[in-house]
């Protein structure tokens, strides 16, 4: 889910050299640290045998690459072709609700992620996500999206750095939010990103083999957008919209993972302000709160 709000459009990076042109040198090339390697995620919301309750299972894979230096900035470029599989159980359709989802969809889009030196006073971070968000069903121009961050870093002291921009969400509910907050890492134990529309508070709990295990608090706006056809076979855009505060813990190298990189997560959530919103705004059907768990490898 982009930005989980959506998955993030930048990843922790690798190394792939250059001289001289935009995209590095081929001499240079290393298929190993080019290639970071694939990712897994999946999420479970739980329903109710109540007929109006929305149950979701959403499983992401994706394989991320990094490309150094690009444009001469020492920083790589991201990409990452995605793929994502949404099944959906409910709501039933009744005269009185008007309210159905087909029983699954899909998002196949890529990410591309940028940001410059993080060790500079000011810095950039850049994300954009294009792709197809639909039951495959429906297809048409609403079924192609383009979402986006850019974000504008300036950092104060060595441990607090103010973060301020947008998220392009390009959705029926919101199409741009505002975003910014600061992120504050008092010492190497501890990480407090106070962030709207992602905040994680984080903190190192223990070492277990090579890996740093840390536990967080994090929230999340969540859900997505995709066409799709009704049961009466009109073709509508239709949100799914929710809050989510998470309680996870996750892991990865000592040096990675103090700079937010992780290797894995598992987490628990509670979900709330739940939604499916239909394209003409009018038919908003709201859901119950819900339970979340959500694990992944990579992400």
């Amino acid at each position: 889910m982009y930005p989980s709000v959506g998955p993030t459009t930048l990843f922790p990076g690798g190394i792939f050299g250059g001289n001289g042109s935009v995209f590095g040198s081929g001499s240079e090339f290393s298929a190993y640290r080019f290639l970071q390697g694939p990712r897994i995620r999946h999420s479970y919301l739980g329903s109710t045998d109540d007929p109006d309750s929305l149950g979701i299972n959403d499983t992401d894979v994706s394989v991320v690459f990094a490309w150094q230096n690009f444009l001469y900035s020492s920083q790589p470029l991201m990409i990452a072709p995605s793929f994502s599989l949404h099944l959906w159980d409910g709501p039933e359709n009744t005269p009185a609700q008007n309210a159905d989802l087909p029983s699954k969809a899909y998002s196949g889009f890529i990410d591309f992620g940028w940001q410059s030196d993080p060790n500079q006073i000011l810095g950039l971070e850049l994300g954009t996500r294009i792709g197809v968000f639909t039951d495959f069903d429906t297809m048409n121009s609403d079924s192609l999206r383009v979402m986006g961050k850019g974000l504008v870093n300036f950092r104060l002291t060595p441990a607090a750095t103010i973060k301020g921009g947008v998220y392009v969400l390009d959705r029926i509910r919101y199409n741009v939010i505002p975003a910014g907050g600061i992120l504050w890492q008092p010492d190497p134990y501890s990480r407090y990103d106070i962030f709207f529309p992602q905040p994680k508070l984080a903190h190192y709990w223990r070492t277990i083999g090579t890996q740093d295990v840390w536990w967080y608090l994090g929230g999340e706006y969540g859900g997505g957008s995709w066409t799709v056809k009704r049961d009466n076979n009109a073709e509508q855009q239709v949100d799914i919209n929710d809050f989510r505060v998470m309680l996870g813990l996750e892991w990865g190298q000592h040096e990675f993972i103090q700079a937010g990189r992780r290797n894995a997560f598992v987490e628990v959530g509670y979900v709330f302000d739940r939604e499916i919103l239909y394209e003409n705004k009018d038919n908003k059907f709201s859901q119950d709160d819900a339970i979340m768990f959500r694990a992944g490898i990579g992400y």
